[in-house]
């Protein structure tokens, strides 16, 4: 499992939330399957802030901010209603760390955002933002990335303390994410390869777990925020990837 690679003990992890399985979600290959498996549309909610571009210069990297005010948010869903997965993301904040997640997704064209906001009594709520793609396409054929893809690397960690107490953490997962639908320069598709899963562990607590999908950019950046932190505590990230490869990273947080 997720937790057995990090090494986290079962009373660790996450309490489950109530409700549906959102994995049926998150692997559904039309957009219509992802929301009939979460039973239709949630409904609509002001209390969700999406911050995003009307219009996306490159498909390929997409920057998409979430938060939300929705008492007991645990789980959050980002979904895009033209790409060919519609689930790029699916990441989990147990009690302590704030509903916010930043990160850059892949677009193939123009399209809606869909965010899905899962809370601990089991309740689904959604908003919508639209976004036009000038480069059409590229965001899974990869033609707007760069003509070398990146390498996999080290995790990069940062994790400054603001002045209410909250751990400001962005992590830079240096990794080519291959879709498995980009054209290699012999014309032969290039393997999906891909990260799968995150975790990270703050003084050994599980803060933050996350599920990609081909349709989270390149090279993935994700932010997050925790509660209660405290200066000198240790942040651990590891993540594995569709060929059982793994990384892990530790950095400290500072004032």
């Amino acid at each position: 499992t997720a937790a057995a690679f990090l090494g986290i003990a079962a009373h660790s992890t996450a309490k489950a939330v109530a409700g549906l399985d959102l994995a049926d979600t998150f692997v559904a290959d039309t957009f219509a399957a992802s929301i009939a498996a979460l039973g239709g549309l949630p409904v609509s909610s002001s209390l969700i802030t999406i911050s995003a571009p009307s219009i996306a210069e490159n498909g390929a990297s997409v920057p998409v901010s979430v938060s939300t005010t929705l008492p007991g948010a645990r789980e959050i869903l980002l979904l895009v209603d033209s790409n060919p997965r519609p689930v790029a993301a699916w990441f989990t904040m147990p009690s302590g760390t704030a509903p916010f997640v930043s990160t850059r997704i892949r677009m193939a064209g123009n399209g809606t955002l869909y965010v899905v906001i899962r809370t601990d009594d089991g309740g689904l709520y959604a908003a919508t933002h639209v976004i036009g793609v000038t480069v059409g396409g590229c965001g899974f054929e990869q033609e707007g990335d760069t003509p070398d893809m990146p390498s996999v690397g080290a995790i990069r960690i940062r994790g400054g303390l603001d002045s209410n107490g909250v751990a400001n953490f962005r992590i830079l997962m240096p990794h080519p994410m291959e879709t498995g639908m980009r054209l290699n320069k012999t014309g032969q598709l290039v393997p999906a390869h891909y990260i799968t899963d995150i975790m990270a562990t703050l003084a050994e607590r599980l803060v933050f777990s996350a599920r990609l999908s081909i349709a989270v950019s390149s090279n993935p950046l994700i932010a997050f925020r925790v509660a209660d932190a405290r200066v000198g505590q240790s942040l651990r990230v590891v993540w594995k990837d569709t060929r059982g490869d793994s990384r892990a990273n530790e950095s400290v947080v500072i004032a």
